[in-house]
This record gives structure tokens, C-alpha cells and sequence, in this order.
């Protein structure tokens, strides 16, 4: 699995929620000190510290983007740490029905987030969208098959410069952005092909990102992946 890239502020709030393990390559010094002094710091995986078989470099593919990691080998490394446990998760809802109350429909998604673009393309034959990174197909390397989603969600976060270097290039710094994803806000839900207007929650560290209707009941995703 690859590639396999630096951890950022952002994952210091994903782990908790799926009571994961993080494999990463680095991080900064800031992003290294919250990571150590996390509640899942004894669940991490830094490539820096360990070889093969558990993380490697592919010589063709040009740096940073070339590591890549063994998860077999990391869940065996998980049984022997003792810290290959099954997560409890809960929080939310799926129906393959499809839900009433739909704001449009949702056939071409584009998202452009900075300097990036990604967008989803609904397939009606399958019922699923398929991504595109900067206007070209994002396909799994192994397969050939172009990535696909079954639910497509865009959550609207506050951003907060930090203090943490993250780069520095010609005198010029890059600092890390701290994304409040916890408590609740504004989200769109696309599936099967309509768009909804709903409201994100996050109450507590540990609790999953759960969907509601403007009505605040329970919106469900479609069954399958996110």
C-alpha cells in the first residue's frame, strides 16, 4: 500500500475515531510531539524506524512518493506489540434504500480544495462515482480499475494556522492547519447520483462522524464505502 506520506494535525483526530493504527513516513517536530503525547501513541507506526519487510522504497517511482508498506506485515507486527485489537465503532447509519429530501442532483461533483482538484462522476450502471485527480482517472495501481466511491461527503471545517513548521523553502515557511473536525457543522451527502444538504456531528473524540437531516434526524449513508 502506498504511497505511504508524513502525518499532518489532521490524523491526530482521525485515529482516535476508528480506534486505529497509523503508519506514516515522518513528521514535523510540532506534528511528532502531538503524535507522541496522543492517546493512541502506543498504535503508530513510523516508517523512519523500521525496514523491510514492513516498509520499503520503489527505486522507479521518484521520492517522497515511493514508500510503501507491507500491511500484512505491519497486523503481524500489531499481534506481537499486543496492539492488534478488533474496534468497537458505532455512529453511523446506512440504508441502501435511497432518502427522501434531496436538494439536487449530484451526477458531476468538483472539489477543489487550494491547488487541488478532485472530481466524481456518477455511474449510473454500478451506482457508484468514480474519481478523477486534477482532471485525469485515479486508478489503483495493482488493479487497473479506476477508484470508486459509493458516497461522496464534503464537510465544512474551520482552519486554523499553527506555530508548526511543516517546510521551509528559500526562506519562505510552510505551517501546519489544524482542522476543527469535532463538534458538528454544515456537509453535503451525494449518493446514488442526488445531493443532500445535512449537518455533520462529531460530539467526542471517539465518536465517528455522524450524518443528520436539517430536521436533526439521522441521514444514512449508502452501504458500501465513503
Amino acid at each position: 500500500v502506498g504511497s505511504i506520506r508524513s502525518a499532518r494535525l489532521i490524523d491526530y483526530e482521525i485515529v482516535p475515531m476508528y480506534q486505529a493504527m497509523l503508519a506514516y513516513s515522518g513528521a514535523s517536530a510540532g506534528v511528532g510531539e502531538k503524535i507522541a503525547g496522543a492517546d493512541f501513541a502506543d498504535r503508530v507506526f513510523e516508517g523512519i524506524r523500521y525496514g523491510f519487510p514492513y516498509y520499503w522504497r520503489d527505486e522507479e517511482i521518484d521520492a517522497p512518493h515511493n514508500l510503501f508498506t507491507n500491511l500484512a506485515a505491519l497486523w503481524n507486527l500489531a499481534t506481537e506489540d499486543g496492539i492488534n485489537t478488533t474496534p468497537d465503532l458505532h455512529g453511523m447509519a446506512f440504508d441502501p434504500a435511497i432518502p427522501p429530501g434531496n436538494t439536487g442532483t449530484a451526477t458531476h461533483i468538483d472539489v477543489r480544495y487550494r491547488a487541488t482538484r478532485a472530481e466524481w462522476l456518477y455511474d449510473p450502471r454500478n451506482g457508484n462515482y468514480l474519481r478523477f485527480s486534477d482532471g485525469l482517472p485515479h486508478n489503483d495501481a495493482n488493479t487497473g480499475a479506476q477508484v470508486t466511491a459509493d458516497n461522496v461527503v464534503i464537510l465544512y471545517a474551520r482552519h486554523i494556522e499553527t506555530d508548526i513548521v511543516e517546510s521551509e523553502w528559500q526562506g519562505v515557511k510552510s505551517y501546519s492547519i489544524e482542522m476543527e473536525l469535532w463538534f458538528e457543522g454544515d456537509a453535503v451527502l451525494c449518493r446514488d447520483g442526488q445531493r443532500y444538504a445535512v449537518r455533520w456531528s462529531r460530539p467526542t473524540r471517539e465518536s465517528l462522524i455522524s450524518l443528520y437531516t436539517l430536521d436533526g434526524e439521522p441521514m444514512p449513508f449508502k452501504p458500501g464505502n465513503t
